[in-house]
């Protein structure tokens, strides 16, 4: 997913995928600010905010790459 962004600063960190999605679902329309203070994610959106423990990268493997002629591409309908 790509989402376009104003960022000060770039860096990675693993945020715990369910909290994160439901708290930005939650939130009323409009901007959203991320800040990171080593490894806690504060986020504000209209009217609500919350902080998130997350996770250093370098902790978790990374996905490995699949060639073309072995992926499947299923419509997200079809689940």
């Amino acid at each position: 997913i790509v989402i376009p962004a104003d960022v000060s600063e770039k860096g990675s960190v693993v945020v715990p995928a369910r909290l994160l999605g439901d708290f930005i679902n939650a939130l009323k329309p409009g901007a959203v600010e991320f800040s990171l203070d080593k490894l806690s994610l504060s986020v504000k959106g209209l009217g609500a905010k919350a902080k998130f423990n997350c996770m250093h990268p370098k902790d978790f493997p990374e996905f490995p790459s699949v060639e073309e002629e072995f992926s499947v591409v299923v419509e997200s309908k079809d689940f």
